[in-house]
Protein backbone atom coordinates (compact mmCIF):
# COMPACT_ATOMS: atom_id res chain seq x y z
CA UNK A 1 0.00 0.00 0.00
CA UNK A 2 1.40 3.38 -0.76
CA UNK A 3 2.02 5.70 2.03
CA UNK A 4 -0.67 7.91 3.02
CA UNK A 5 0.37 11.28 1.49
CA UNK A 6 0.94 14.67 4.48
CA UNK A 7 0.90 17.04 1.36
CA UNK A 8 -2.44 15.61 0.42
CA UNK A 9 -3.59 15.78 4.26
CA UNK A 10 -2.76 19.28 4.42
CA UNK A 11 -3.88 20.43 1.33
CA UNK A 12 -7.65 19.18 2.58
CA UNK A 13 -7.69 20.82 5.69
CA UNK A 14 -5.97 24.05 3.89
CA UNK A 15 -9.14 24.00 1.35
CA UNK A 16 -11.57 23.19 4.77
CA UNK A 17 -9.81 25.52 6.92
CA UNK A 18 -8.32 27.77 5.00
CA UNK A 19 -9.90 28.98 1.46
CA UNK A 20 -13.75 27.94 2.59
CA UNK A 21 -13.05 28.52 6.23
CA UNK A 22 -15.77 28.62 8.61
CA UNK A 23 -18.53 26.49 7.39
CA UNK A 24 -21.69 25.78 9.81
CA UNK A 25 -25.20 26.87 9.91
CA UNK A 26 -24.22 30.16 10.40
CA UNK A 27 -22.35 30.14 7.17
CA UNK A 28 -24.06 28.25 5.00
CA UNK A 29 -22.62 29.46 2.28
CA UNK A 30 -19.32 27.66 3.23
CA UNK A 31 -21.41 24.76 4.32
CA UNK A 32 -22.60 24.05 1.17
CA UNK A 33 -19.07 24.68 -0.19
CA UNK A 34 -17.30 22.24 1.84
CA UNK A 35 -20.01 19.55 1.32
CA UNK A 36 -19.18 20.41 -2.65
CA UNK A 37 -15.24 20.07 -1.99
CA UNK A 38 -16.29 16.51 -0.26
CA UNK A 39 -18.62 15.52 -2.86
CA UNK A 40 -15.63 16.12 -5.58
CA UNK A 41 -12.92 14.59 -3.95
CA UNK A 42 -14.71 11.41 -3.24
CA UNK A 43 -16.60 11.53 -7.24
CA UNK A 44 -13.09 12.03 -8.64
CA UNK A 45 -11.60 8.42 -6.63
CA UNK A 46 -14.59 6.92 -8.24
CA UNK A 47 -17.19 6.94 -5.45
CA UNK A 48 -21.59 7.41 -5.77
CA UNK A 49 -21.62 9.62 -3.34
CA UNK A 50 -25.19 9.33 -1.35
CA UNK A 51 -27.06 12.57 -0.15
CA UNK A 52 -29.39 12.51 3.07
CA UNK A 53 -30.34 16.22 3.43
CA UNK A 54 -32.23 17.46 6.59
CA UNK A 55 -32.90 21.36 7.42
CA UNK A 56 -31.48 22.90 10.76
CA UNK A 57 -32.73 26.34 11.65
CA UNK A 58 -34.46 26.84 7.80
CA UNK A 59 -30.44 25.59 6.48
CA UNK A 60 -30.26 22.82 4.09
CA UNK A 61 -27.49 20.61 5.74
CA UNK A 62 -26.86 17.14 4.15
CA UNK A 63 -24.53 13.47 5.55
CA UNK A 64 -22.72 12.29 2.63
CA UNK A 65 -22.34 8.49 1.88
CA UNK A 66 -20.39 6.35 0.00
CA UNK A 67 -19.60 2.28 -0.09
CA UNK A 68 -17.67 0.12 -1.61
CA UNK A 69 -18.75 -3.40 -2.04
CA UNK A 70 -15.57 -6.38 -2.41
CA UNK A 71 -15.99 -9.05 -4.50
CA UNK A 72 -14.59 -11.87 -1.42
CA UNK A 73 -15.91 -10.57 1.73
CA UNK A 74 -18.88 -8.85 1.33
CA UNK A 75 -20.55 -9.82 4.76
CA UNK A 76 -17.75 -7.79 6.57
CA UNK A 77 -17.69 -3.97 6.44
CA UNK A 78 -15.63 -1.17 7.49
CA UNK A 79 -17.74 2.07 8.82
CA UNK A 80 -15.74 5.45 9.13
CA UNK A 81 -17.44 8.96 9.79
CA UNK A 82 -16.14 12.33 10.64
CA UNK A 83 -18.04 15.28 11.25
CA UNK A 84 -17.67 17.77 8.56
CA UNK A 85 -19.14 21.36 10.07
CA UNK A 86 -16.60 23.76 11.75
CA UNK A 87 -17.66 25.19 15.14
CA UNK A 88 -18.74 28.55 15.72
CA UNK A 89 -15.97 30.64 15.66
CA UNK A 90 -13.07 28.52 14.16
CA UNK A 91 -12.35 27.88 10.38
CA UNK A 92 -12.27 24.19 11.56
CA UNK A 93 -8.85 22.97 10.92
CA UNK A 94 -8.89 20.68 13.98
CA UNK A 95 -12.75 20.29 14.81
CA UNK A 96 -12.99 18.74 12.02
CA UNK A 97 -10.83 19.42 8.88
CA UNK A 98 -8.08 16.96 10.08
CA UNK A 99 -10.65 14.42 10.03
CA UNK A 100 -12.44 14.81 7.10
CA UNK A 101 -8.69 15.29 5.29
CA UNK A 102 -8.39 11.74 7.06
CA UNK A 103 -11.48 10.28 6.13
CA UNK A 104 -10.56 11.28 2.20
CA UNK A 105 -7.56 9.77 2.78
CA UNK A 106 -8.74 6.65 3.95
CA UNK A 107 -11.45 6.25 1.34
CA UNK A 108 -9.00 6.97 -1.50
CA UNK A 109 -7.20 4.42 -0.12
CA UNK A 110 -9.76 1.32 1.14
CA UNK A 111 -11.03 1.36 -2.63
CA UNK A 112 -7.75 -0.09 -3.54
CA UNK A 113 -8.26 -2.13 -0.47
CA UNK A 114 -11.28 -3.29 0.28
CA UNK A 115 -12.57 -2.61 -3.35
CA UNK A 116 -11.22 -6.30 -3.81
CA UNK A 117 -12.34 -7.99 -0.61
CA UNK A 118 -14.74 -6.51 0.91
CA UNK A 119 -17.38 -3.54 1.79
CA UNK A 120 -16.10 -0.02 2.96
CA UNK A 121 -18.55 2.85 3.81
CA UNK A 122 -17.27 6.20 4.51
CA UNK A 123 -19.54 8.92 6.29
CA UNK A 124 -19.44 12.40 6.07
CA UNK A 125 -22.24 14.71 8.28
CA UNK A 126 -22.79 17.88 10.06
CA UNK A 127 -23.29 16.86 13.90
Amino acid sequence: MNEISTQRLRAHVYELAGKIGEHNIFHPDALHAAEAYITEEWQQQGYAVHKQTYTVQGIECANLEITCTGNSRNSDFILIGAHYDSVLGSPGANDNGSGVAALLRAAFFLLGQYGQHGVCKSRQGTR
